[in-house]
Parts: structure tokens; C-alpha cells; sequence
């Protein structure tokens, strides 16, 4: 293996590189970029298992290393990959990928800096576990509340078969989060849920950097403006859209059953977009069976999915399970990027931030007769639904411009990379 020297590690598993021009910029890859923009050598381990698609990246036998900038690689590591996300094979799938980033990184340099997004458990595990052994501050960034949330949805039958592992999991994330020398997190409602796992309050070293959104050309967000049609009709409907995983998390059932109560209603001025891919594809084209203002239009690239969004008016948020009461994902600084008001039917902050701010409405989870209610609504007030888009879209150039984000997310980490050099400096004098 090529030897690289490395002043920070991130680990991130389950999020894809954006190793292609067309390629979405998630979290880690912005924040890598960031940190090669400030002077870094980056160094991000990751599976060759892409969790969305359900496909290697590349060969699942060996770490194979790419470029993502001049001063920043991916090490992607091997690992069989699983078909189901709670699955046995998935939990045998991480436990490897974890094993592997350990042999990996008895062959580099230690770096002066480690952060890992949890989950996964046992990848930031693996992560903790290193830095411990070599005397290497450790920083945890919150994305998802497991295993919490695993207990959240099911029946009992399914609750007492996870509890083991939830158990299980809950140990090393309470280790994880003690001995983090910063707890970060995507949302406040997450740092405080990962706070509770530390065994201390929050304090000025733990922060909140939202998942933003990014263009690759700054001038495409100062061009950008939300223009709304004076009145719908048949031939120039409100365009909505769902944009996501068709998987268990996004909700894409209660779309397709709110266009077909906006169908029985005789409602012909909304058309809805359904875009990506998944599991449940076939399942939701099957349901989707028939009806006039709905369209699939399967994965969608960088490029692509800009376009549909542009013309889009109006995104839709629904999610599924306990998650929901802390989800801040990608999909709404996506959506407010583009200018889209938003219906939103989860129960987390997003909920206080669209009442807040004007820029959407709030539903009860799972019901299509109330988004179905609510796009109506905007039928009849395109006015309000302009303000909204524009509220939407003034929001996002004020605080969710991934540019500023993750240059801050850049300089926390950078503080205490600069005082680890500081202190081997006074070491090697010394």
C-alpha cells in the first residue's frame, strides 16, 4: 500500500464519494474538500460497498485508494456487501469493513486528527479504538439516532429479537460519545441525543453543522430565483416532487396515495415526480398504476436531478419510523437550494423551522388526505406558495450555502490539528 502522511482521518461509511463530475457532493465529501482548501492532507476510509445502489464501487477483496482532490484520497475498503439494511449480513458486512480500516491503518502514519460519523457502530468503533491506543483526539459526528431508533417502529416480536443488538450497539456509542473530544451533529436534536450518550452536558467544543447544499459554481446560487405561475391549470400544473431512496426510510407511499385522492377529486393542475431508485420501486410503480399525475423517473445524476428541481415547485418530506423525530436530511437543503416550498410531515426541528420561517406546511405523519389537502391549498393561493419559495430560497442563501458550513465544520477541526502540531513541535524540542 502506498504510505500517505495524513494530518486528519474521516471515517464515513454508507455515503458515496463524489469521485465523478456528476457526482452528488454529500457531507463528508464537502467537508474533505473544505479541509484540503484550508491546507489539510485528507485521508477518508470508507466501504467499496455502495449502500444505495446495493453495488461495489470497486473490488470488494482489497482496499483500493482514489483521488477526490490533490490533497485528499479515498481509501475504499473491502467488505461483501448485503441486500437488506437490517440484515444479518449487513451487521457481518460492517463488523469486516471496521476490521479492514484497522489493518489498513497499521500501514499509515498517524494522523493528528480523527473524526467519525456514527453510525456505523463498529466502523466508529474502530475509529475510537485506534485513536485511544495511540493518544489521538477523537471526534464523533451524530448523523443517525441508532440504535434507538430501531426500537421505535415494529412490532414486539421484531423489538425483542433487535434487543440484543441494541444493546450491543448502545455500548460502544456510549464509548464513543465519552471519550470524543468533540461531539458534532447535523442538527441540535441530534448533538443532544448523542450528548445524553456521553455522560456530560453539551459543551463549547460540541457544535451543530447543518448538511447544507452545494453547487460547483457559486454564481449558480446567486443566479437562482423562484418564479411561480399567477395560475394553475391542466397544462401548467404545480409541480411537485419526491427525491430520495425508495427504501424504508423515505415515505413514497403516502404520495402516491395522495395523488390518487387528488385523482378522485377530479384535481388535474398537480403533477408529482417521482425520482430515484430502490427496493421499493417496483412496489410503488405498482401502486402508482394508472394514474395521470404521477411519473417515475428513476435514478437521476448530479446533472439531471438540477434540472428536475428547477422545474419543481414544491418537494414533499415524509418519512418513515422513529427517525423521523430527528431527521434534518440532505432532501430539504436540496429542495431549498432550488427555491421549493416544502410539505413536511416529520416531527423534528424541520417542523419548527417551516412554521418559523414560512417556507411550507407541516402535516400529520403518513396521512395523504391532509398533503393532498395541502397542495390544494396552494392551488388556490399561488401567491402563498410563491412567498414561500421565496422564503425557502432566501433561507438557504443566508445559512445553508454548504460553502460557509463546511468551511467552519474546517476551521473546529483545524484547532485541534494545529494544537497537535504545536505539541509534537514542543515535544521534538524538548
Amino acid at each position: 500500500m502506498q504510505i500517505d502522511n495524513h494530518d486528519i482521518w474521516l471515517l464515513k461509511e454508507g455515503e458515496p464519494p463524489a469521485l465523478s463530475r456528476d457526482s452528488q457532493k454529500l457531507r463528508t465529501t464537502m467537508l474533505a474538500l473544505a479541509l484540503a482548501e484550508e491546507g489539510c492532507n485528507v485521508g477518508w476510509f470508507t466501504s467499496s460497498f455502495d449502500h444505495g445502489s446495493k453495488r461495489h464501487l470497486t473490488r470488494k477483496d482489497k482496499t483500493t485508494i482514489r483521488q477526490l482532490a490533490p490533497s485528499a484520497r479515498v481509501y475504499l475498503l473491502p467488505g461483501p456487501g448485503y441486500k437488506k439494511n437490517l440484515s444479518l449480513s449487513r451487521i457481518y458486512h460492517q463488523h469486516l469493513t471496521a476490521k479492514a480500516f484497522t489493518r489498513c491503518a497499521a500501514e499509515l502514519p498517524k494522523p493528528q486528527l480523527i473524526l467519525a460519523a456514527y453510525p456505523t457502530p463498529e466502523l466508529c468503533e474502530a475509529a475510537r479504538s485506534y485513536a485511544a491506543a495511540n493518544n489521538i483526539p477523537f471526534i464523533m459526528d451524530a448523523r443517525d439516532p441508532w440504535p434507538d431508533s430501531f426500537l421505535e417502529s415494529g412490532n414486539t416480536v421484531k423489538k425483542a429479537l433487535l434487543y440484543p443488538l441494541v444493546t450491543y450497539y448502545r455500548k460502544l456509542l456510549s464509548r464513543s460519545a465519552k471519550e470524543a473530544a468533540s461531539l458534532v451533529s447535523m442538527s441540535d436534536r441530534m448533538l443532544e441525543w448523542a450528548a445524553s450518550y456521553s455522560g456530560r452536558e453539551i459543551s463549547s467544543q460540541d457544535k451543530v453543522f447543518y448538511l447544507g447544499y452545494r453547487f460547483d459554481r457559486k454564481e449558480e446560487l446567486s443566479a437562482l430565483e423562484a418564479v411561480t405561475p399567477e395560475r394553475f391549470s391542466e397544462s401548467e400544473p404545480l409541480q411537485c416532487i419526491f427525491y430520495g431512496m425508495f427504501g424504508n426510510l423515505h415515505n413514497g407511499e403516502v404520495v402516491i396515495r395522495a395523488a390518487k385522492e387528488l385523482a378522485a377529486r377530479g384535481e388535474k393542475r398537480v403533477q408529482i415526480t417521482m425520482a430515484g431508485d430502490g427496493i421499493f420501486r417496483a412496489k410503488w410503480e405498482a401502486l402508482a398504476e394508472g394514474l395521470k399525475n404521477i411519473r417515475f423517473t428513476g435514478w437521476l445524476n448530479r446533472t439531471e436531478a438540477e434540472d428536475v428541481l428547477r422545474r419543481s415547485h414544491l418537494g414533499f418530506i415524509t418519512i418513515s419510523g422513529g427517525v423521523s423525530k430527528y431527521w434534518f436530511g440532505n432532501k430539504f437543503f436540496e429542495y431549498a437550494a432550488h427555491g421549493l416550498a416544502v410539505i413536511n410531515d416529520t416531527t423534528s426541528e424541520l417542523k419548527d423551522l417551516i412554521e418559523s420561517s414560512g417556507i411550507g406546511m407541516n402535516v400529520a405523519p403518513n396521512d395523504s388526505r391532509a398533503i393532498a389537502d395541502a397542495l390544494q391549498s396552494m392551488l388556490s393561493r399561488p401567491d402563498l406558495l410563491h412567498a414561500m419559495r421565496s422564503a425557502s430560497l432566501r433561507r438557504f442563501k443566508r445559512e445553508f450555502d454548504s460553502y460557509a458550513i463546511y468551511k467552519r465544520y474546517a476551521e473546529h477541526l483545524m484547532q485541534f490539528i494545529r494544537s497537535e502540531k504545536l505539541l509534537s513541535k514542543k515535544a521534538v524540542n524538548f
